[in-house]
């Protein structure tokens, strides 16, 4: 367990951790088609973003990401 919470500390931006975390946390009363809905919504946001340019081309580069802190806000 601790070298797969160490593998996503390295590997994973923590703005999507902290959006997964979100989405668990807040869909886990909602009813399936308006968790998907929020998801969906979420993901193109997500993939609007800086990190996700970044985690793609430190996968291509074969080298480790360099995500940008997350402060719990944008900006």
């Amino acid at each position: 367990v601790a070298a797969y919470v160490s593998e996503l500390a390295a590997q994973v931006s923590p703005r999507a951790l902290a959006e997964m975390k979100a989405q668990v946390l807040g869909h886990q009363h909602a009813d399936l088609l308006a968790a998907c809905r929020d998801s969906a919504a979420r993901m193109q946001t997500a993939l609007a973003h800086p990190d996700a340019a970044e985690g793609a081309a430190s996968f291509g580069e074969r080298r480790p990401p360099q995500f940008a802190a997350w402060t719990g806000q944008e900006g």
